[in-house]
């Protein structure tokens, strides 16, 4: 069974009395589903609705465990500590737990708990020791981008994009009937009126390897798509919906294919 650490995420502890109210009137998720699933997908949106961060969650004594991109905790701590005012909350960084990512279903280890977002990332397990791995960080990365799934600011451009760009929406990350929190407003109006102009692809390339940051570009040459995560000639690339039909290719003429993913509904 394919097991890796997943180096890049850090766990925050966001634990008080308060810290139910605290974190449901900001992020993008409804926590009460904890009570009948072990963990939760969510992010944090500026009040405009622009994506900050993406986090799973899961339910801990006293509070609730983040799972946090490692670049942006001090970024994520510095604006919950914004909004926490008066709350009775307390924010810990927990630096000694690890985060393991599994994606098989033999032998799950019994402190393992599905992956919120899509059944084929398989399961995550945080522990306090390390554990043996059988595979490495960017093997995680490459079956991560393989099945379209987003990894925060690395898929999405904080402060700028819309959360339904890297597929959130799609991926559990999104309560529509919790009521209020930060950018509520736009998210809903982006949904209700289905105003989605860009989504997150699986992109392959027939000839050669992707680089963060490089257009993708339709027949005409014209700039329709960028791209982020990358592993070799597969990358996850932000496309206008509108240019999914047509052929696509890299600014060295190189034909890119872009593959739909059975769970990407548009």
């Amino acid at each position: 069974m394919p097991i890796a650490c997943i180096e890049n995420r850090i766990c925050l502890d966001v634990i008080g009395e308060d810290s139910f109210a605290f974190l449901q009137g900001i992020i993008t998720n409804d926590l009460s589903h904890l009570e009948k699933n072990p963990a939760l997908y969510a992010c944090l949106l500026t009040p405009q609705g622009k994506f900050l961060h993406d986090f799973i969650l899961t339910a801990i004594d006293g509070g609730y465990r983040l799972e946090v991109l490692q670049e942006e905790l001090p970024d994520l701590v510095k604006r919950l500590k914004m909004y926490k005012l008066r709350s009775k909350v307390q924010l810990k960084p927990q630096e000694n737990m690890f985060i393991y990512g599994m994606w098989s279903e033999q032998n799950i280890p019994s402190m393992a708990y599905p992956d919120p977002r899509l059944p084929a990332m398989g399961y995550r397990m945080l522990s306090k020791e390390h554990i043996d791995t059988t595979a490495t960080f960017l093997d995680y990365d490459k079956h991560r981008i393989q099945n379209g799934i987003p990894d925060g600011g690395r898929d999405l451009r904080p402060q700028l994009s819309s959360l339904y760009e890297a597929n959130i929406d799609l991926l559990k990350g999104v309560s529509f009937d919790k009521g209020c929190y930060l950018g509520q407003e736009l998210t809903a109006r982006i949904h209700y009126r289905g105003l989605v102009k860009k989504r997150l692809f699986l992109v392959i390339s027939d000839n050669a390897v992707f680089e963060i940051g490089q257009d993708i570009l339709d027949e005409n040459e014209r700039p329709v798509g960028q791209v982020f995560s990358v592993s070799g000639q597969i990358a996850l690339a932000c496309i206008k919906v509108s240019a999914i039909q047509q052929p696509l290719m890299s600014p060295s003429g190189h034909s890119v294919t872009l593959k739909k993913l059975g769970w990407l509904t548009i």
